[in-house]
């Protein structure tokens, strides 16, 4: 490679203001350094997700199961082979505008900040699904369940997942002659994990569940206030 020339450059020529690759497409350098700043920014996240620094980032690699990176890959649908997948810089994989386009869109998506946790509530949300289409819409107990789950905070949900297998989507369609077992496995797993919001008796807010040494205490989200209850 001639010295100076950058990576993912190769077959790209320059007329005048714009750079065309090897399929004529034509791009400007903004549009270049664009793509060059997204992947780079892309790639961290990857990085991030494929060492599990944190605890979404771990559901989503699947190590909060004990999956392969491989196997986690349905957690996330189809999108997760794009998140997973090293991005290049290269300008010569676009056929076309439109696919430069696509591609840019694809990237700005999965470097937003709360992208991992947006995907984690999907997830969630279709667990929720899950269960409605297997118990209905007409069994109390049943939505009053899926409102609870609806409504669960996302680190909660990643806990339980973590505690309890009946919490992934597949466990869900059990054979029919298994339904009402399985149903109150799942209600068990998500009132020991999620309880009812309730409201800290010191400062009114939200109470939840504490981690590690203090999983089974209700703990004040106020950092401020120091008040915890174990958990019956």
């Amino acid at each position: 490679m001639p010295r100076g020339r950058k990576k993912g450059s190769k077959n790209v020529k320059r007329e005048g203001d714009f750079l065309i690759n090897q399929h004529d497409i034509k791009f400007t350098d903004a549009e270049k350094r664009k793509l060059e700043s997204l992947v780079n920014s892309a790639n961290r996240k990857r990085r991030r997700i494929l060492q599990a620094e944190g605890d979404l980032e771990r559901f989503v690699a699947g190590r909060a199961t004990g999956q392969s990176i491989a196997e986690s890959v349905g957690r996330m649908g189809k999108e997760s082979d794009f998140v997973l997948a090293k991005k290049t810089k290269s300008l010569n994989r676009f056929r076309t505008k439109k696919d430069y386009d696509r591609y840019i869109a694809n990237l700005e998506r999965v470097v937003k900040r709360d992208y991992i946790s947006e995907r984690v509530k999907q997830y969630r949300d279709n667990w929720a699904k899950s269960i409605e289409s297997v118990y209905g819409v007409d069994d109390q107990e049943a939505k009053d369940l899926i409102q609870r789950i609806e409504t669960m905070d996302v680190k909660d949900y990643i806990t339980a997942v973590q505690e309890d297998e009946a919490l992934e989507i597949s466990e869900v369609y059990m054979p029919t002659n298994e339904k009402d077992k399985q149903f109150k496995k799942i209600k068990k797993a998500v009132e020991r994990v999620a309880p009812e919001r309730k409201k800290c008796p010191k400062c009114g807010d939200n109470l939840r569940r504490g981690k590690g040494n203090w999983k089974n205490y209700l703990i004040c989200e106020n950092r401020r206030c120091n008040y915890k209850v174990k958990l019956n």
